[in-house]
């Protein structure tokens, strides 16, 4: 009996996880199969993933990135989960498994907090100034959209730059400056998760001064 409860207890386990929700990828054209993910969430921010991809499958894929964006804003209608962000993050994910150009200006003319992202991870290839400017502005803009660890990557990825491009100390220094003003705020929120980012980013202005 012991056993049989053991093998039941074995195969609900190895049933559960052959149910959890996996996204197929944008390139995925598989009806049945998108319906089928979609079935297996409740989480908001996957369901607007899975209308998003049900339309261009029914669909087709849209022709540029501005227009993936209107196809998702669209598909997605007032899911509760997917503000603006969401929807170009969305948008830049499509694109860049798809190969679709233009990548690079459409991060420049839309921001999100997924560039950072795309620049860290080099999901794009992007001219090195270029992606120290987008990465400062992004840490700069959505400190509340990243973790700490993503956060400390960032802070490493602008000094290597900011060496690499032969930056003046007065102007990275004016900008961690900026960033220690906005990182420090957050100790408020979580003291013990922020104060090793803060302590980075103030070791950083030593150094530029």
């Amino acid at each position: 009996m012991k056993k049989l409860l053991t093998a039941i207890a074995i195969i609900a386990t190895v049933a559960v996880h052959a149910a959890e929700f996996k996204f197929p990828g944008w390139d995925c054209k598989d009806l049945a199969l998108i319906q089928q993910q979609a079935a297996l969430t409740s989480n908001n921010w996957n369901k607007a993933l899975m209308d998003a991809l049900l339309d261009f499958a029914q669909n087709g894929a849209p022709e540029t990135i501005g227009a993936a964006y209107d196809r998702i804003e669209g598909a997605v209608g007032e899911n509760i989960a997917c503000s603006t962000d969401t929807k170009l993050t969305f948008a830049k994910q499509w694109a860049i498994e798809n190969g679709k150009p233009g990548i690079v200006q459409y991060c420049i003319d839309n921001p999100s907090s997924f560039d950072l992202y795309m620049v860290l991870w080099k999901l794009i290839s992007i001219e090195p100034e270029t992606g120290y400017r987008i990465v400062a502005d992004r840490l700069l803009k959505y400190q509340h959209e990243y973790e700490p660890n993503y956060v400390i990557h960032g802070i490493n990825f602008l000094n290597r730059q900011a060496i690499a491009l032969d930056k003046t100390d007065a102007e990275v220094f004016d900008l961690f400056k900026k960033l220690n003003r906005v990182y420090t705020a957050q100790l408020i929120k979580d003291k013990e998760k922020w104060g090793g980012i803060v302590a980075q980013i103030r070791t950083m202005m030593e150094t530029y001064k």
